[in-house]
């Protein structure tokens, strides 16, 4: 009778073990998939990291390229006016000499 009940008590140990077994293999499959989205998801963001550093340089370029520009835009315009403005104080210089 003792040795029937060590037998039953062996072949639940048995089972149970088996069914702790499983449920590793599980928890590490699962892991195994886990460290796999991971690893994607990093792949990800570096493609991402990439694209926004190149959006950017494509943009401070652009910003530099319009500065640029504008730094002539504004050139131009101090020489009009200084054009004008002699133009002014000729007129009103050769007014002054007719009075």
């Amino acid at each position: 009778m003792m040795v029937r009940k060590e037998e039953v008590l062996e072949e639940r140990v048995g089972a149970l073990e088996k069914k702790v077994g499983e449920g590793f293999k599980g928890v590490n499959e699962r892991f195994d998939r886990v460290e796999g989205d991971i690893r994607e998801l990093r792949g990800d963001v570096k493609k991402l990291d990439g694209k926004i550093d190149e959006q950017g340089r494509e943009l401070r370029g652009k910003i530099d390229e319009q500065g640029e520009e504008l730094r002539g835009s504004i050139e131009s315009l101090q020489h009009d006016l200084i054009v004008v403005c002699l133009v002014i104080i000729g007129a009103i210089v050769g007014s002054a000499i007719v009075f």
